[in-house]
């Protein structure tokens, strides 16, 4: 189980740092090329959209289990999904 655990754990924090990643650089990509800011919180949205839906769909597929796997930390990314979601919507930022 430790090995296996220290792997997920490593899969979701390489996760993480990908979605961290992208969601500094991308904005930046749109803002280079012109793209206005309603578009720039429309694909943020439209990104914390999609993620919660994967994380929603790998915790329907493999269901909740009583041991602990990954299915803890998909519905961990789920929850973080959709905090995402809500954050963009209400956020300070986006409403300037």
């Amino acid at each position: 189980m430790g090995k296996y655990f220290l792997i997920v754990t490593l899969l979701i924090l390489f996760i993480l740092a990908w979605m961290d990643v992208f969601l500094k650089w991308y904005p930046r990509f749109l803002e280079r090329r012109g793209a206005s800011p309603e578009l720039k919180i429309n694909l943020q949205r439209i990104f914390w959209l999609v993620m919660a839906l994967l994380f929603w769909h790998t915790l329907l597929q493999r269901g909740m289990p009583e041991e602990f796997s990954i299915t803890h930390f998909a519905y961990t990314l789920f929850v973080v999904s959709i905090y995402g979601v809500i954050k963009s919507f209400f956020s300070r930022k986006n409403s300037e």
